[in-house]
């Protein structure tokens, strides 16, 4: 690969040393123009990597210089942790900037079409490549730059992406858990790629291919399932459960997998049926640990909820999973319609693109477009191809992560059709329904999970 690279570094910095010996251990080193800075990074990272350009430029002048595949800039701030490190997924068809590594204030999705990329808009970064065909307009950035901010402006207003996957550490303050619902509600508002499918068109297909099937026939057509449930709360689980026991779907083609780190197998256990499909899945509780500052991950009572998934599909043996959260209350008597429209839509995972929640304690209801985890079918490739984000805890963000980039591959349907959440508190920022949600059950459903958060002695 021809290619040629900036790596800028503090005088005398570990994290440059570790980059150089990374780099000469793989054989790589060759690749790279060494430059230190003693003083402000800002204004000498400027400085660099315009000299760099001019001279990358004067090279392409040359009638015996080949022009690279890209140049990238690089700095010590971050450890690369991949091993091959110039193996770069193919870039998108149009390009300026990709960034290796970045701070994130918005995704534009309808601008990219190739799964290793997202079109961007960034507040931060430093490592990057550059396309060797655009050195004019970065020139043209920097120098009408006066500091490392007005650079990351004015390089914003090109054709920019940021890999999905990253080459470098992230620091913590540049995770998207730090994501308000509101970040993600603009993420999934501007997104075109989102396939809503026709619920009742699909149910009404589906009805005309079984009213021709014989019985056994009609059987053979659903699949096996595993469902998965990381208990939150000992009682709203008895409604789950319930909700699992009396589906409209063959008795014989699902499961159950509850992920319990909360002990709540033992406090239920006088409630909990003699049945094979259901398995629970206990972590053992123990006192918290930390150590260097640092929350020890195998520590149960700081297991996230895409930890906690992730473990639960190893235990799930079909090939077909849906998650059944206690945090959510499901129409059960509409699920196999949900299944129907899954088989009809032809992709390896159905989703809903709202949330529906409601709040017993003001009886209010609302809905905002943010993904719902709880309502989503998907094939275990879908999820071996790209598992959930084990420190990653809120339900929507691992949604949205879990999703990024195969959208293709999704259908989407009402949130409204699915099921809806049981929150605790409002927000103001929340659209309000007319309706009550609680009324869309049937009588049994809300006798279920009445008892189930009036019970005392759980």
């Amino acid at each position: 690969m021809n290619s040629n690279y900036l790596l800028i570094c503090k005088d005398k910095s570990d994290n440059g040393k570790r980059l150089q010996r990374r780099f000469r251990k793989q054989n790589i080193n060759k690749l790279f123009q060494y430059s230190y800075y003693k003083s402000d990074y800002e204004t000498e990272s400027l400085s660099l990597i315009s000299k760099f350009l001019s001279d990358i430029k004067t090279k392409q002048r040359s009638f015996n210089y080949k022009n690279p595949n890209y140049l990238g800039v690089l700095t010590d701030n971050n450890v690369i942790l991949i091993k091959d490190f110039i193996s770069v997924p193919e870039f998108p068809d149009t390009w300026d900037i990709v960034f290796l590594e970045y701070t994130l204030d918005q995704i534009k999705y309808k601008s990219s079409n190739n799964i290793a990329w997202e079109r961007v808009q960034i507040s931060d970064t430093r490592h990057f490549l550059i396309n060797p065909y655009s050195l004019d307009k970065i020139q043209s950035a920097i120098g009408s730059s006066k500091n490392w901010n007005e650079f990351i402006k004015n390089i914003n207003t090109l054709n920019v992406y940021g890999i999905q996957n990253m080459f470098f550490s992230e620091p913590k303050s540049r995770n998207i858990t730090n994501y308000s619902d509101d970040n993600i509600e603009l993420i999934y508002n501007n997104s075109t790629d989102c396939k809503m499918i026709n619920y009742k068109s699909c149910v009404e297909r589906f009805a005309n291919v079984k009213s021709k099937y014989t019985t056994e026939k009609l059987y053979n057509m659903y699949p096996c399932i595993s469902f998965i449930c990381c208990i939150t709360d000992a009682k709203l689980f008895l409604h789950t459960l319930y909700t699992f026991l009396s589906l409209d779907y063959p008795t014989d083609k699902i499961e159950l997998i509850v992920i319990d780190d909360i002990g709540a197998e033992t406090i239920l256990k006088r409630y909990l049926p003699n049945d094979s499909r259901l398995r629970f899945v206990n972590i053992k509780v123990q006192e918290q640990t930390v150590k260097n500052n640092k929350t020890n991950e195998n520590d149960p009572k700081t297991f996230p909820l895409g930890y906690k998934i992730n473990l639960a599909i190893k235990y799930c043996k079909y090939d077909l999973l849906c998650h059944l959260f206690d945090t959510n209350i499901y129409f059960k008597q509409d699920f196999k319609k949900i299944v129907e429209c899954y088989i009809l839509s032809n992709k390896t995972a159905l989703a809903s693109i709202d949330t529906h929640s409601y709040n017993p304690t003001t009886k209010n209801n609302f809905v905002k477009r943010i993904p719902d985890l709880g309502n989503m079918i998907y094939k275990k490739s879908f999820w071996a191809s790209f598992n959930f984000k084990t420190r990653i805890e809120d339900q929507h963000v691992l949604a949205y992560e879990f999703t990024k980039f195969r959208k293709s591959e999704i259908s989407y349907i009402p949130g409204i059709e699915w099921s809806f959440n049981i929150v605790k508190n409002d927000n103001v920022n929340l659209n309000k329904l007319p309706f009550n949600l609680i009324d869309l059950l049937d009588d049994q459903d809300k006798n279920s999970f009445k008892t189930s958060i009036d019970i005392k002695n759980v």
